[in-house]
């Protein structure tokens, strides 16, 4: 995520999304809901406990991303 943030002005690909659905792709991360029923689901087809991860790491990748980019926006990391 730093060397995302520190290169985003010399990258030749631009990722553009829109605002709404940055929104809910967040919400659907932080509310365990609809990552807790991903899990069910990918266990029922593959039979792996791995799969009652994806909760935890959904929510750990969106605390980690917003804290990153508050922090670049408050330039507490260099």
């Amino acid at each position: 995520m730093k060397i995302f943030l520190r290169d985003k002005n010399e990258r030749r690909y631009v990722w553009k999304a829109n605002k709404l659905q940055v929104f809910l792709a967040s919400l659907t991360m932080l509310t365990f809901i609809i990552p807790l029923y991903h899990s069910i689901k990918g266990f029922m087809k593959i039979r792996d406990i791995a799969w009652f991860i994806h909760p935890y790491i959904c929510f750990r990748v969106a605390f980690m991303y917003s804290s990153m980019i508050i922090f670049d926006k408050l330039k507490i990391l260099k």
